[in-house]
């Protein structure tokens, strides 16, 4: 068992903590068991599959992972700061495209259709569906 494989067998376990955890407090659709069991058995799939799957490869050496962790963090600070000033569409459009764009170098067109729909998708699924009050900014954008 290599050390992906052991990372993953450690996220079965947690899921297997939080499914313990939320066994307490009932599974009902309305009920707080109910996203908690939803979010464990996620953890559980992702870390059998890395379990199955996961090999030691080259590909994530430590100074990308420190650039994209930094480019991570600093997408998620310019969004923490910019959300009251530009709004919820507006920032999470401006972070998608740096993430995607700079970060991953994925093609123009794929990184706009990303933000436009990350950005308009998750306002759409926040503020009218779930009815979560989210910032406007100062254009009401």
């Amino acid at each position: 068992m290599n050390r992906h494989q052991l990372g993953g067998a450690v996220l079965v376990l947690i899921a297997g903590a939080i499914l313990w955890e939320a066994k307490t407090h009932g599974f009902s659709i309305a009920g707080s068991g109910y996203a908690a069991t939803l979010f464990a058995l996620a953890i559980a799939a992702m870390g059998g599959l890395v379990v199955l799957f996961g090999g030691d490869s080259d590909i994530f050496s430590v100074r990308a992972g420190f650039v994209l962790t930094m480019g991570l963090v600093l997408a998620c600070g310019f969004v923490a700061g910019a959300m009251d000033v530009l709004g919820y569409r507006a920032s999470i459009a401006i972070a998608v495209v740096f993430l995607f764009g700079a970060l991953e170098g994925r093609h123009p067109a794929a990184v706009i259709g990303a933000a436009l729909l990350l950005a308009f998708g998750s306002h759409y699924l926040l503020e009218t569906t779930l009815h979560v009050p989210l910032p406007r900014g100062f254009m009401s954008f």
